[in-house]
């Protein structure tokens, strides 16, 4: 889409990846196996989740011995929270809007960053999910820089919902905070219930979404 960064895809074990800038824990070569490392872990959290995964789960899966893997890590835990950064560190580019979206009204601005949104969550849905389910997991100080981070996203809808009540398209009553959160989770959790087999696909969901968000912000006509 022009109006936000294209996804990328970082070096890994296939599509789906978020693009991966941080550097492992330690300073290690070979980042092409720390993204590997990386992708593998997701998925081993996505299937068993993270308490029931084990050092050893995710170095077999690698091909590692258990001890090589402490060369990138001191934790199983920096593999959660580098999964973490990377999803929410990916988010923020989504944030991104051209010159012309930026001067466009609320409804259009909102109804592309669902769009934008739910196509992102689309390509890198097992990363999402674990971060989503997990990222409590990690420590209290590692959870308050993500939150803070998802601030930013919650900023961002909030300011649109304020244009859309300024200009007369949104209805004034609506709490901007509480309809932000809201919008961001309705979308954020749909990993818990979506089936690719379903009837709908993710951007039939994306499309209900945004007609569900812009018919509940409208300001109902009078008399």
């Amino acid at each position: 889409m022009s109006d936000a960064a294209g996804q990328s895809h970082g070096p890994g074990t296939g599509a789906g990846v978020p693009r991966l800038s941080a550097r492992p824990p330690k300073a290690v070569v070979g980042e092409s196996r720390w993204y590997e490392i990386l992708d593998v872990a997701a998925h081993v959290f996505y299937e068993k989740g993270y308490e029931a995964t084990t050092i050893q789960d995710i170095a077999s899966r690698v091909g590692l011995l258990k001890g090589s893997l402490y060369y990138y890590i001191d934790t199983k835990e920096d593999l959660l929270y580098a999964i973490a950064e990377h999803v929410h560190a990916d988010g923020l580019r989504y944030l991104t809007e051209d010159e012309t979206l930026m001067r466009a009204d609320a409804v259009t601005r909102l109804s592309r960053f669902v769009e934008r949104w739910m196509a992102r969550l689309a390509t890198n849905i097992r990363y999402s999910a674990v971060v989503e389910r997990e990222f409590r997991s990690l420590r209290p100080e590692r959870v308050q820089t993500l939150i803070d981070q998802r601030d930013a996203y919650d900023q961002f809808v909030r300011d649109i919902i304020g244009q859309g009540v300024d200009e007369g398209a949104f209805d004034p009553a609506v709490d901007p905070a509480v309809a932000a959160n809201s919008i961001m989770q309705l979308m954020n959790y749909t990993h818990l219930w979506y089936r690719p087999e379903g009837r709908l696909s993710f951007a039939d969901i994306g499309d209900w979404y945004r007609t569900f968000i812009l018919r509940g912000l409208a300001l109902a006509p009078s008399g």
